[in-house]
């Protein structure tokens, strides 16, 4: 993997008006800076499928189930990654800590044996590759430099009013849409899309039964909540063994969902205080 173009991590010589310049782990700096970027550091990592781990999202207007990944991040002495030691490389060091994953069932995602190549799947502008990009930064806290892992599907702007991370959620689950039909992950099975439905049953079950709502209040959350059980049935009836779709008119009686055993559960790709498409 390239070595990163350093870029500025001040604002002060972007012209008047000028559009916001988009950073990547192999970008070379429109402005020609010498200075790290100023986010805090982040270890390399790994994405992992744990059994079971799956999500719906809504893709092109239709719901669909897709493979949740959970970013494993290599820290030496950490989660059964060894210590550094002089001259041995890290990847050795990630040996029992694959080890254990692989013992629960996860599936590693190798950034070099799952590359991400096609445009669909990559944010505009970015150039295909791994999905783990690195770029170098300077901790303002700190002062120290160092190495900011992120996902390519995270892209970093610098604006007039400092920096902006956007996170490309369409492109990322068309990725992960393509680690199924590649048969790489399986299908989410029939049990978790009926948890699916049969929690979005619940929920509009429970807005129609509120009574703490304002009649039109709970008038406008029972047409969405419906209109999103109704998309939900109609985006996840082609995944094999899920219930047929019913009319929109006739809603059943809510079922209890199904719980799941995932491991490792934490939504790691989150992005609170970001923009996301």
């Amino acid at each position: 993997m390239a070595i990163p173009v350093p870029v500025r991590s001040s604002v002060a010589t972007l012209p008047q008006g000028s559009a916001p310049v988009t950073l990547s782990g192999s970008d070379v700096s429109p402005l020609g800076a010498a200075d790290p970027v100023n986010l805090p550091p982040r270890a390399a990592f790994v994405l992992i499928h744990h059994p079971g781990a799956y999500e719906h999202v809504l893709l092109s207007g239709e719901w669909i189930m897709v493979p949740r990944l959970d970013r494993f991040d290599l820290v030496p002495g950490v989660s059964h990654v060894e210590a550094a030691q002089r001259g041995r490389p890290t990847m050795d060091r990630t040996r029992s800590a694959f080890a254990e994953l692989r013992a629960q069932g996860a599936l590693i995602l190798s950034a070099d044996e799952h590359p991400v190549t096609d445009p669909a799947h990559l944010p505009p502008g970015v150039a295909p590759g791994r999905y783990a990009r690195m770029l170098t930064v300077r901790d303002a806290r700190t002062g120290l430099d160092g190495q900011h892992w992120h996902e390519v599907w995270e892209v970093h702007a610098l604006t007039r009013s400092g920096m902006r991370a956007t996170y490309h959620r369409e492109a990322y689950a068309r990725w992960r849409l393509s680690l199924v039909a590649a048969g790489v992950i399986e299908p989410a099975p029939a049990d978790i899309v009926e948890g699916v439905i049969a929690a979005a049953e619940i929920k509009l079950a429970r807005i129609r039964g509120d009574g703490m709502l304002a009649p039109d209040q709970r008038r406008e959350r029972t047409e969405a909540a419906a209109a999103e059980l109704d998309a939900l049935r109609r985006g996840l009836e082609g995944v094999p063994d899920a219930p047929a779709a019913a009319p929109s008119a006739s809603v059943p009686p809510p079922r209890p969902a199904r719980t799941r055993a995932t491991g490792q559960t934490s939504d790691t790709h989150a992005t609170t205080g970001r923009e996301s498409t």
